[in-house]
């Protein structure tokens, strides 16, 4: 009996285990591609704060160009709870200005945003649970949305 109550676990774990790796490889399927990154905060004449290109390869480097910024960011997609996050890990810059004329002078740490994907081929980025600081700003809520360019 504890025989097979140890096996019927051992089932239900694997199980789990694939099924959030399979959500998370579909997520990261889905990410393949170039977006246009448009802000959620808009300038007063109504446009998006700002305006950037991100470019997700199949090798798990997305190229983000900000700007006059050239960034390259290792990612992944992590499923835990039911909910998908976007993992970017910073590789290198060209130090230009980005798309508010900040430079990256220091390697940032690695970046959880919560991610979720829309209806019409794009995802949606909000801020981490936790509170979080991006150039001394707090950034709260959702943050940015991206629409598939190919």
């Amino acid at each position: 009996m504890r025989r097979h109550c140890i096996a019927g676990l051992l089932v239900v774990v694997l199980g789990l285990w694939t099924a959030g790796y399979s959500q998370a490889a579909e997520a990261t399927k889905v990410l393949s591609g170039t977006y246009k990154f448009r802000t959620i905060a808009k300038r007063p004449d109504g446009k998006p704060r700002c305006e950037e290109r991100w470019t997700f390869g199949d090798d798990g480097v997305v190229t983000i160009e900000s700007g006059k910024e050239v960034a390259h960011e290792r990612y992944r997609v992590e499923v835990t709870g039911g909910d998908d996050y976007l993992i970017e890990d910073f590789i290198d810059t060209n130090g230009l200005p980005d798309c508010n004329g900040h430079r990256t002078t220091e390697p940032p740490p690695p970046v959880r945003y919560y991610f979720y994907l829309n209806a019409v081929g794009g995802f949606v980025i909000c801020a981490p649970p936790m509170p979080y600081y991006a150039n001394g700003k707090l950034i709260s809520g959702c943050v940015a949305v991206a629409s598939r360019e190919n």
